[in-house]
């Protein structure tokens, strides 16, 4: 059910499960609504507050993937949707990485932090969405005997809406199969 009132929307999201929540866990839900929201705000069903506190917010934010090794030469190759860079030095700079990057195909825009054997790359086109991941081949490198790409923040696209359950008390609490309300404003 939603309602349009000028510049605020009202959503009601029914029978979210959470299921089970343990003693001093979490529990997240993630939704997606027909529109981009500003603000959200969750509303629990009466009675189930004892130990839980709720919250929820809109996510749209772009990805960023780290690209880790641990060698002290050579060469690597980085992958995304099929495009290959060329090799690229296993010092290079967050600037040439960026470069390196943006010359493939398949990406336009990216930025690079970190340092020499540790970037965090930020996917800002394609962006604000979950993208496939970097695929690197580690072959050319030495010196080290490890390197990996993992996913330090999900990309999310506009209307997603993460809704949290927090348990702060000491025993467990079962919301399963109850009512809850979202409002989300434009």
């Amino acid at each position: 059910m939603s309602f349009n009132t000028g510049k605020r929307q009202w959503v009601s999201v029914e029978t979210l499960n959470f299921g089970s929540i343990s003693a001093n866990s979490d529990a997240e839900l993630v939704v997606t609504l027909p529109f981009a929201p500003e603000g959200v705000l969750v509303m629990p069903p009466f009675g189930i507050d004892a130990g839980l506190v709720f919250s929820a917010y809109a996510a749209h934010r772009n990805e960023v993937q780290n690209y880790a090794h641990d060698h002290t030469g050579g060469t690597f190759t980085l992958s995304f949707g099929g495009a290959e860079t060329g090799d690229l030095a296993y010092n290079i700079s967050n600037a040439n990485l960026k470069a390196a990057l943006e010359a493939l195909s398949t990406i336009t825009l990216v930025n690079v932090t970190g340092s020499a054997g540790d970037w965090d790359i930020e996917f800002v086109n394609p962006g604000l969405q979950d993208v496939a991941a970097l695929v690197d081949d580690d072959t050319n490198l030495t010196g080290g005997a490890s390197s990996a790409v993992t996913e330090s923040t999900k990309g999310a696209v506009k209307g997603t809406v993460h809704v949290r359950a927090t348990n702060v008390t000491a025993g467990a609490i079962d919301p399963a199969e109850s009512d809850f309300n979202i409002i989300a404003w434009m």
